[in-house]
């Protein structure tokens, strides 16, 4: 099954996060059924977007996180000085 990574905080989905988990080693038998996404420090004028992604798991795994920071860094390509 191919993923797209996310280019928009709405991207991040329980699909996403459970191929990145897995691919990762993170998780092996939990399953994310649900996230909850919250950009943080939007209104700073951040070059990058910093999500806040807690995942909900359909039962217990040692050491899973339930909350996990994601930075995408913008294109500044079509800025020229």
């Amino acid at each position: 099954m191919e993923i797209k990574h996310p280019l928009h905080p709405e991207e991040i989905t329980p699909e996403w996060a459970n191929f990145a988990l897995k691919e990762g080693g993170i998780i092996n038998e939990s399953v994310v059924n649900e996230i909850n996404n919250e950009i943080i420090g939007g209104e700073m004028g951040f070059l990058s977007s910093v999500v806040r992604v807690e995942l909900t798991y359909d039962k217990p795994e040692a050491e899973v996180p339930e909350t996990v920071p994601l930075y995408k860094h913008e294109n500044l390509a079509h800025k020229q000085d």
